[in-house]
């Protein structure tokens, strides 16, 4: 509980307290990298501003989870142990002068990793708990779904793996408002808990608001109908959404704190897999001559959330 209150503190108090100059932008780029939601269409906290008719846009997002979730059942499981590298290249071409397209092709690469000592000794710190932890070996993979007393999937390996390709048409309706529609490609593989073989698509509605000269709001709200996959329950629809500060520091230095939340579509009585997701995510942005990059920091903030418990990433953007 004090982790979570020192961080409140730090990114929603200190951050925008501070005196800034200097033109004003959008969120960072990152969604829940938690693999059972990964399975599904995401939308990235977005914001209004489109591509000029005919340019185009190339985006690197690198992001590196630690990823902790174990809870069972009479009939169901879930073991989540593992850290991950969520690596997506980002295409995207103004169409017209109000719209563009973009494309996320995602490649994700399992492990043990080496954040599990950290962790721990971090909470030792603080003299919170261990929770799960303890029960379980560090730098390890074990990633283990079971429904209705079967295994869906059973990883305990390091591997690369193709992950769901997603696609988006952004329409900026006015200089506050655009919508994104967005359909996502069942390329991950089902067998490895990262796919789910079905087309999800949805919808996005992103509203900026300048609150201060150098600071703004950010926010999207979004529902994605969900392809439902066959081996696990689930409904057909989630929601999700973000709320964030974008202030400048400088002309191209900016400080940007967002909170994120992301419901999940499964049903098996397990809460660390059906409880929506809560995350609040830190960063900061430098930009020159055409070319930016965000480095930022992600940590769940409510117990039992599906969440990594934490995420550090970085984007560029030329």
């Amino acid at each position: 509980m004090i982790k979570k209150l020192l961080l409140l503190v730090v990114f929603f108090l200190v951050f925008p307290t501070i005196s800034y100059c200097g033109e004003l932008d959008g969120p960072l780029a990152t969604t829940v990298n938690y693999p059972p939601q990964m399975m599904f269409l995401s939308f990235c906290p977005d914001t209004v501003s489109v591509v000029e008719k005919g340019k185009t846009k190339y985006s690197l997002n690198v992001e590196y989870s630690n990823v902790f979730q174990r809870q069972e059942n009479s009939k169901n499981s879930i073991i989540c142990d593992l850290e991950m590298m969520n690596v997506t290249g980002i295409f995207t071409y103004g169409i017209l002068e109000n719209l563009q397209w973009d494309i996320h092709l995602p490649i994700i690469f399992v492990g043990g990793g080496f954040l599990d000592g950290p962790i721990d000794s971090f909470h030792e710190t603080l003299n919170l708990s261990r929770g799960e932890r303890r029960h379980a070996s560090k730098n390890k993979v074990c990633y283990r779904l079971k429904v209705d007393g079967k295994d869906v999937f059973d990883v305990h390996k390091t591997d690369v793996l193709q992950g769901n390709i997603s696609s988006f048409i952004k329409w900026r309706m006015g200089e506050n408002w655009a919508l994104r529609g967005g359909i996502k490609l069942p390329t991950a593989a089902k067998s490895k808990g990262f796919g789910s073989k079905k087309v999800d698509i949805g919808l996005d509605l992103a509203f900026e608001h300048a609150i201060l000269p150098s600071v703004n709001m950010h926010t999207n709200l979004n529902y994605t109908y969900i392809g439902e996959p066959s081996f696990v329950h689930t409904k057909h629809y989630r929601c999700g959404g973000s709320f964030g500060i974008n202030a400048s520091l400088t002309k191209n230095t900016h400080i940007i704190t967002q909170y994120s939340f992301l419901q999940s579509p499964f049903r098996t009585g397990l809460r660390k897999l059906d409880k929506v997701s809560h995350q609040i995510t830190g960063g900061i942005r430098y930009k020159k001559e055409g070319r930016c990059i965000d480095i930022f920091i992600t940590e769940d903030i409510v117990p039992y959330s599906t969440t990594p418990d934490i995420t550090i990433g970085a984007t560029l953007t030329f």
